[in-house]
């Protein structure tokens, strides 16, 4: 019984397939290619006949090439779209496969279809393409871009900045110029249709004019989660109680929920310059510290791979002191005490020139009397050109007794 079993499935397959080989497998036929949007293409085709469509199933393998990258899929439409940059042109092609039970049984020949890249002459285009997103106090999403003129761009080029995001399509609100005030060299939108959450590519697209050569246009897709430019966390306080500190803050201005950030906390001592840096998930924390000092505490956000792909952490907030800007009590302890210091020999060195004190309690005391200087005084010689002073002492007792 199982080996008729077998030989019945097995006559079954040599029986589609030779119904399949009956059938010419023609490869998809009139493949056009278009462009309905920036930085969009449409592939369609003709779809292939199938002989039994209750027993075959027909897919498509796509294969788009660009200078830049690869992308390869499937699909059993006959018409299919793609957002990616256009400015070096593609190449596409397409291969009709027939099913069965979700085997393969046969494919047809390549199709191809060519989009040459736009007119312009080379190294006119712009260079260096940067941009981010960030979210607003309004909770509308910003778009910032800057770039580069090119290596050949003429003197007279003007480059202008558009954006498409699904379905809208917009120039730039406000242009940057460069040193000059002659060339357009960035852009700012302050409001938006991009939603950072849902992660659609933006496309970015400069041409430019010049009135002495053609400029070749440039485009670039933007993924909204690697290039969010997220802001640094709000109201952030300090504490410090009974020698602990307690932070807290708010989440950064954003269009993601708070589990979405994690935090980075600098805390720096004023006095030494010491400082520390914790990571942590929640909006607040609590560490130990000594109250005696006055530190500095400053608060940054990161985005979690839990809601995007931005590894960019915010600026640091502005910085929060543990007291105000005045002198720690250790140090305004000592200026008291060096205070009350210089009062006190102040005073007393008023009352001492006041009443003298310091003659009676400290009288200055004789030199002693040098026996040798007489002696040597009274043997002492004139000295040339000096005068010789005789004295005479009359006894007039002695006189009178002689007389």
């Amino acid at each position: 019984m199982a080996l008729a079993g077998t030989r019945t499935i097995f006559l079954i397959v040599i029986g589609i397939s030779s119904a399949l080989n009956n059938v010419q497998v023609l490869q998809p036929a009139d493949l056009s290619i278009s462009v309905p949007r920036l930085g969009e293409v449409l592939l369609s085709w003709k779809p292939n006949p199938i002989p039994d469509p209750e027993t075959y199933l027909v897919k498509y393998n796509v294969v788009i090439k660009t200078p830049m990258q690869e992308e390869q899929y499937t699909t059993r439409h006959t018409k299919t779209k793609r957002t990616i940059a256009l400015h070096r042109g593609l190449s596409a092609q397409i291969c009709a496969v027939y099913y069965h039970r979700g085997k393969e049984l046969a494919r047809s020949q390549w199709a191809h279809v060519e989009l040459p890249p736009p007119p312009g002459s080379e190294g006119t285009s712009i260079t260096n393409l940067s941009c981010v997103v960030y979210a607003e106090v309004s909770n509308k999403v910003a778009l910032d871009c800057c770039w580069l003129a090119g290596q050949e761009a003429p003197e007279d080029i003007q480059y202008f900045l558009f954006y498409r995001y699904k379905m809208y399509l917009e120039e730039c609100q406000e242009y940057h110029m460069d040193q000059d005030e002659k060339r357009h060299t960035g852009c700012h939108f302050s409001n938006t249709h991009i939603n950072i959450m849902k992660g659609s590519n933006i496309v970015i697209y400069i041409n430019g004019s010049s009135k002495s050569s053609i400029i070749k246009p440039f485009d670039q897709l933007f993924d909204p989660n690697n290039i969010e430019r997220i802001n640094p966390p709000m109201n952030v306080t300090v504490l410090v109680k009974k020698d602990t500190l307690y932070v807290q803050w708010m989440k950064p201005i954003s269009l993601l929920p708070n589990p979405c950030f994690l935090y980075e906390i600098n805390i720096s001592e004023c006095l030494t310059g010491n400082s520390k840096l914790l990571r942590v998930e929640a909006v607040s924390m609590q560490i130990p510290m000594d109250s005696s000092g006055r530190h500095s505490v400053q608060v940054r956000a990161g985005g979690r791979e839990l809601c995007g792909k931005s590894k960019q952490w915010s600026a640091w907030s502005q910085p929060v002191y543990t007291e105000e800007p005045q002198l720690s009590s250790v140090v305004l302890r000592l200026s008291l005490f060096h205070g009350a210091l210089a009062v006190v020999i102040l005073l007393c060195a008023v009352l001492c020139m006041r009443f003298q004190l310091c003659g009676r309690l400290f009288p200055q005391v004789p030199a002693p009397r040098n026996p040798f200087k007489d002696l040597l005084t009274d043997n002492e010689e004139p000295k040339e050109g000096e005068l010789e002073v005789i004295s005479y002492v009359e006894v007039l007792d002695s006189d009178v007794r002689a007389e």
